[in-house]
């Protein structure tokens, strides 16, 4: 598999959704991904509940790290613990039309290092973000690789009622909306890694990298482990 092309696509909480960034947790060496809204999800089942869907970083509910009274409906897509990406079919995707099976979507999110016990308590919005623009300021925010999935199918769901099973828990199965659907090997990076590194060349060689859109990167140096880290990812995915 060498020459892999991986496609590098921004998601879960940002600021132009949810106003501030997912919950970075250093001690943790993991993070709490918050999906962004789903205002399409009037009465969400069980796995788009927030209250009902817990974070595998700290074990709480997801909604402890929602604005106090502001919860929402959450669009869990990607999908990480069961294998799926989704988008949208019959408009204009972020994949290419020709993405298919052997690709590797790299996901990335924006993280932010809140003050230690800052989510013992729920918090309100405005707290939240000013907490938040703090971090900024401090170089405490980034946008980071959170996991990879090497893509097995590509299948196209116009019916729902013939839908892989895995894909049973789409948000988008909720409101019968069609979907071109990304399926495969998902490994989350334990920690996440700041998307910074990648710009020093050492990875280019592996696997080139097609970003969409603009990133604030913040100021988040290489660090050898994030590399290390990666290349592990990348062959327990069978990339050499």
């Amino acid at each position: 598999m060498e020459g892999a092309l991986a496609y590098l696509i921004r998601v879960y909480a940002d600021t132009s959704t949810t106003g501030y960034y997912s919950p970075l947790h250093p001690e943790l060496g993991c993070a709490t991904l918050i999906p962004i809204p789903d205002p399409r999800v009037k009465s969400p089942p069980p796995w788009l509940d927030p209250w009902r869907v817990r974070d595998p970083c700290t074990r709480r509910e997801i909604a402890w790290f929602m604005p106090l009274g502001g919860e929402w409906p959450l669009h869990r897509d990607p999908r990480l613990d069961a294998g799926f990406y989704t988008e949208p079919l019959g408009r204009r995707g972020r994949l290419p039309a020709d993405a298919n099976r052997g690709w590797l979507l790299a996901f990335a999110s924006g993280l932010a290092e809140y003050p230690r016990g800052f989510w013992y308590e729920r918090r309100g919005l405005g707290e939240i973000k000013r907490w938040f623009r703090k971090a900024t300021v401090e170089g405490k925010t980034g946008v980071y690789i959170i996991a990879l999935m090497e893509v097995e199918r590509v299948v196209e769901v116009r019916d729902w009622a013939g839908a892989p099973e895995a894909l049973w828990e789409s948000p988008h199965r909720v409101y019968g909306e069609p979907v071109r659907a990304f399926l495969g090997r998902v490994e989350v990076l334990h920690p996440p890694i700041p998307l910074k590194t990648l710009e020093s060349g050492a990875l280019k060689p592996r696997i080139r990298v097609l970003e969409r859109g603009r990133f604030r990167l913040g100021p988040l140096g290489p660090r050898e482990e994030f590399f290390i880290e990666l290349e592990r990812a990348l062959r327990r995915l069978g990339y050499r």
